[in-house]
């Protein structure tokens, strides 16, 4: 027989782990991306991204030595629907990052999926 202190313990416990399993939109995990390399503008370099995502998908090379890399990193594959008709698609980070000739991130366009 379970006491009021063991059935208070065990619906705290259930609330937690439902509160923990939370779901981020896209627009916010975009937002913390944006929040995040707004601060580094000036700071960051080429490798610090290249440490965060892995290697650029591509780079660009523009006049006087600036350059604009895309990263990109993916988290998983979602799967929605009914068994038949089921479909995925992928979560991602990408930044799209403007680097200037001294190699610092000059800007940066920021997208995510949830």
């Amino acid at each position: 027989m379970l006491t009021n202190l063991k059935i208070g313990l065990l619906v705290s416990l259930v609330t937690i782990s439902c509160a923990s399993k939370k779901t981020v939109s896209s627009s916010d995990a975009k937002r913390t991306l944006e929040e995040k390399y707004a601060a580094l503008v000036g700071v960051a370099a080429k490798s610090d991204l290249v440490e965060e995502f892995g290697n650029a998908e591509w780079c660009q090379s523009k006049e006087g030595g600036a350059e604009t890399c895309r990263f990109y990193r993916k988290l998983a594959s979602k799967w929605i629907g009914e068994k038949r008709e089921k479909k995925s698609y992928d979560t991602f980070d990408e930044l799209i990052a403007d680097f200037g000739s001294d190699g610092k991130l000059k800007g940066f366009k920021a997208n995510a999926q949830r």
